[in-house]
């Protein structure tokens, strides 16, 4: 089977690398593609929120964004929401994490840098790599030695508590706003906001709100939810969230047709090729059995038409048929009996 892909074509995670290529369906690039559209055309601050079910394919969607966003000058940061946000400080970690030096020494061109930051940044751009080190630590809220932070920045404390947090990333989106550049953090597993107390919740999307309030402009958020409905996905945001998003309708990622779910098994295996591949574009499968493995899902009660299911069940064909020699064209029925061997409830 060596030739056939480079990767991981069937994993059921997402990964930063296959989310370059687009394989889900063309109705949803579309709208990722308008998102992108609107932040470069228009400077307001917007939120949009995104749900999905389990394995239907929002982490993928967010990661391609974040890569059509990079290749337009914009600053993304991915992100998922701690298990357990009890602070905002624990989502601030997080989004300063993901934030790239060299995004961050783009900003020592820039105006308007608070003190702190204009430290940090001149550091980044100038200093030693133990020196930048310690700076990308104290951005990210972590405990560096206070005495080598001074020596090294002048900066006299660390970032320890939610109002230094939401103070500091506001210097950020006002960094990024005079190098005309838009910060937009994109935020998986919003849910999981729904797991602490009300006090904690509403602490941590407070903050939130303010980073808008401090921002009208360059400054974006995309929540997704796993949700199976639309209404729990709103649930999960107080009032003054709501009002941001204004008429913007959610990004939603339904289970998909036949056609959809064929079209999004020839676009995975076409993004995993080696370079220069020019084999079938279905192999080692072959055409009839990848019809047969999608009329075969869709015809399972239990099963949902969604790429984490379609991908389990390919990965299947591929170790159980494959993995032992050359198999080009295994045929619908051959497939049909190894989808078979599978549970499904």
């Amino acid at each position: 089977m060596v030739g056939y892909f480079v990767g991981a074509p069937f994993a059921l995670t997402a990964d930063r690398h296959a989310a370059e290529s687009w394989a889900g369906r063309p109705e949803i690039l579309v709208k990722l593609e308008r998102l992108r559209f609107g932040y470069q055309a228009r400077p307001d601050s917007s939120l949009v929120l995104a749900w999905a079910n389990l394995g239907a394919g929002k982490t993928h969607a967010l990661l391609h964004l974040a890569h059509l966003l990079r290749a337009t000058n914009m600053v993304p940061a991915f992100v998922e929401m701690p298990q357990q946000p009890r602070r905002f400080l624990d989502l601030y970690q997080r989004i300063t994490e993901e934030l790239q030096s060299e995004d961050l020494r783009d900003l020592a061109a820039g105006e308007g840098l608070s003190d702190e930051l204009g430290r940090a940044v001149r550091v980044l751009q100038h200093g030693t790599q133990n020196e930048q080190r310690l700076v990308r630590s104290w951005l990210a809220a972590a405990k560096p030695p206070l005495r080598e932070l001074r020596a090294a920045t002048g900066i006299a404390g660390r970032i320890e508590d939610d109002a230094h947090a939401c103070d500091t990333l506001c210097a950020l989106v006002s960094a990024f706003r005079a190098r005309g550049r838009r910060l937009v953090v994109l935020l998986d597993e919003f849910q999981r906001i729904g797991n602490v107390q009300a006090k904690q919740r509403e602490n941590v999307l407070s903050h939130l709100r303010s980073v808008f309030s401090r921002n009208p402009s360059h400054f974006s958020l995309v929540l997704a939810v796993g949700s199976r409905i639309e209404k729990t996905a709103l649930d999960l945001l107080p009032p003054e969230l709501k009002t941001l998003m204004g008429m913007q309708p959610t990004i939603s990622l339904p289970e998909m047709n036949n056609d959809e779910a064929l079209d999004f098994l020839r676009g995975r295996l076409a993004a995993f090729r080696p370079t220069g591949y020019a084999g079938d574009a279905a192999a080692p499968f072959g055409d009839e059995a990848l019809r047969a493995t999608v009329d075969f899902v869709a015809a399972q009660d239990s099963a949902r038409m969604i790429p984490r299911t379609l991908l389990q069940a390919l990965a299947h064909l591929y170790d159980s048929a494959l993995a032992s020699g050359p198999a080009e064209g295994m045929g619908a029925s051959r497939a049909r009996a190894l989808l078979r061997e599978r549970r499904w409830d």
